[in-house]
């Protein structure tokens, strides 16, 4: 399921590369096709090709470890 980027405040601003044009972050379980991406965002990313799939699978796991990063950031600032 997808995140928001406003669901961090502040602690969100290095979530942004990873954002589609609405400001959701995928997870795991999500498809590129499930979100809306600028035009030339995913280039080369086309159905059958498991390199697309494989590119997929590294954005998301780098936007998973972001978003872990961010919510730290974000609950280290509420326990201030």
């Amino acid at each position: 399921m997808s995140t928001h980027i406003s669901s961090f405040g502040m602690y969100g601003e290095d979530l942004r590369p990873f954002t589609d044009l609405n400001g959701y972050i995928p997870s795991a379980s999500d498809f590129p096709e499930d979100f809306m991406w600028a035009h030339d965002a995913f280039d080369g990313h086309h159905d059958g090709d498991s390199f697309a799939l494989e590119a997929w699978e590294e954005f998301v796991t780098a936007a998973c470890v972001a978003i872990e990063e961010a919510g730290a950031a974000l609950d280290a600032w509420r326990e201030q």
